[in-house]
């Protein structure tokens, strides 16, 4: 009977020829690469493309106004005086031109009339139907909502510095100094105001703002033409009145 034939392998030539497999594996995955660099690079791209068409589209649709965006911003010059204050309380005309120009803001050209679809494609909560459109629900802008209540605040503060009888209810004021709080710390402003330590922080400085007139345009194009009221009337009674694009800001 004859023998079976063995064949002893050294430990070291088994790992060689492990070693070269490995080494023509990757020769093959580098002369692949070197064959096809534009097809690689095309599959780059439309990876990335596809990333940041996905990105944009749910940037889109938090962003309801296509107003807030970055590429919108501008940059506007801080002054710590304007046409909505004064540093002489003294002179009488320019105290009335200053209470003017807050008695012409119109916050209720923030609110908005969006279809009840396409705010539900936004994620948006369901709100009340326009009064004369039941397709369409009633939004608030938020800045604009902010306005409302600082106006509140500063018609609340000259009633009580002249001893006058206050428009607005205690409760109402209270709340606007809390939501302007709220606001405030959700869009955290951090631009760096310089100080010579005094009271004229940051003025003249330049900084990075939303584009307002592109907001006020928007809101335009979307209006539920609403005004506001400080006496108490029914709520229907608040629509019905169009502004013609003018917000007074």
């Amino acid at each position: 009977m004859a023998l079976p034939n063995y064949h002893y392998a050294r430990i070291n030539d088994s790992e060689n020829s492990e070693k070269t497999t490995r080494q023509n594996e990757e020769s093959s995955r580098t002369r692949w690469l070197r064959q096809y660099p534009g097809f690689i690079l095309a599959i780059v791209i439309v990876l990335l493309w596809t990333m940041t068409s996905l990105i944009k589209i749910n940037y889109n649709e938090t962003d309801v106004t296509d107003g807030g965006n970055s590429s919108q911003n501008v940059w506007l010059r801080y002054g710590w005086w304007s046409k909505y204050s004064t540093n002489d309380n003294h002179n009488i005309t320019a105290v009335k031109e200053v209470d003017q120009a807050w008695d012409d803001i119109a916050p209720g050209h923030g609110t908005v009339a969006i279809d009840h679809q396409r705010a539900g494609d936004l994620g948006l909560p369901r709100s009340m139907s326009l009064p004369n459109d039941h397709s369409k629900g009633v939004y608030i802008i938020d800045a604009y909502h902010q306005i409302h209540c600082l106006t509140i605040i500063r018609k609340t503060l000259r009633q009580l510095e002249r001893k006058e009888p206050v428009t607005w209810p205690a409760g109402h004021t209270i709340h606007c100094f809390d939501a302007l709080r709220q606001y405030i710390m959700c869009t955290g402003g951090d631009t760096l105001l310089y100080t010579r330590g005094r009271n004229t922080t940051g003025d003249g400085q330049f900084r990075q703002c939303k584009d307002w007139a592109k907001l006020r345009d928007w809101a335009t194009s979307h209006t539920a033409c609403y005004r506001d009221s400080e006496k108490s009337i029914p709520l229907e009674d608040h629509f019905g009145y169009c502004d013609n694009g003018n917000d007074g800001l």
